[in-house]
């Protein structure tokens, strides 16, 4: 890494502890990001990811640049998610992508496991490396996505690249729209339960689920495993993608209040905001808590 590139990089890292900061870091990202595109330069393996794990990411993509520059993407969950992990939790990650979840908890739930479902192939091998570069022993990797029922559907992207700057690693759907119309494969769909009860774990202790429009799908077929063990959920509500698939975010809650939960929006720096399902916006992050806890 340059001097001059590396001294940068400390800067911005703190300047996210100031209320504003992104603004700042936002053209210092998409200046790197342009000079590192169409390059091999842009994948690194940086050392300090939540400081002191090891993560490969790439320079020119919307989130590992901002993994870069800022320190973390997900950086509010990721706070809000330390507060709920304990050492012997375990935690699914449902569309882990590249692992910054998934080495994130297994960092914490150090006596737990994890166990990590990301179907794309180019995702899953840098996963798989981010696990084993941390010498992780508590995290169970699976190549496929989930749903309420077992086969194989194709997955699309888009090649928009003007709305982040960059090429956004994290877009993959299973639905297609005019926005996401570049077809990426087909992947194999498992059903969460089913998988569960192969893993052998007796305890679900939460699941983080971000998969671009399956999250009720997802949900579905997880139904047994969550009433029976009453897991944190976090989730991510897009309007877009779930109109996308079929549904609406009504439904989603209907499902979850049905199930005995409450919501909360996942504020700045992993602060809970109690939100009336009514004035749930089309697009946040959310965390919902069993209504007994």
């Amino acid at each position: 890494m340059p001097v001059i590139e590396h001294a940068l990089r400390q800067i911005t890292k703190k300047l996210m502890s100031v209320r504003g900061g992104n603004r700042l870091i936002e053209p210092v990202r998409r200046h790197f990001v342009k000079r590192y595109a169409g390059t091999s330069r842009g994948s690194i393996v940086v050392n300090d990811f939540d400081g002191d794990l090891k993560l490969r990411i790439d320079r020119a993509s919307y989130m590992g640049s901002l993994i870069y520059w800022r320190g973390y993407h997900s950086l509010n969950e990721l706070f809000c998610l330390r507060t709920l992990l304990k050492p012997t939790s375990v935690f699914a990650d449902v569309g882990a992508n590249q692992g910054e979840f998934t080495t994130f908890a297994a960092k914490y739930a150090y006596n737990g496991r994890v166990l990590s479902f990301e179907p794309l192939l180019d995702n899953f091998v840098v996963l798989k490396e981010n696990v084993e570069i941390n010498q992780f022993q508590n995290v169970e990797l699976h190549q496929c996505g989930l749903g309420d029922a077992r086969g194989s559907l194709e997955i699309y992207t888009t090649e928009d690249l003007t709305a982040h700057g960059s090429w956004h690693e994290g877009l993959g759907s299973l639905y297609r729209t005019d926005y996401r119309n570049k077809a990426l494969g087909t992947v194999r769909i498992e059903v969460f339960d089913e998988q569960f009860a192969q893993s052998g774990c007796t305890r679900l202790d939460g699941m983080k689920i971000d998969v671009e429009g399956a999250e009720l799908f997802v949900l579905k077929g997880a139904a047994e495993s969550i009433q029976k063990f009453h897991p944190f959920l976090m989730l991510e509500i897009n309007e877009e993608t779930y109109q996308a698939a079929g549904y609406s975010k009504r439904d989603v809650v209907e499902l979850l209040t049905g199930w005995g939960y409450r919501m909360f929006k996942i504020g700045r720096r992993g602060r809970r905001v109690e939100v009336d399902p009514s004035q749930l916006p089309d697009f946040c992050c959310t965390l919902w808590l069993p209504c007994m806890s």
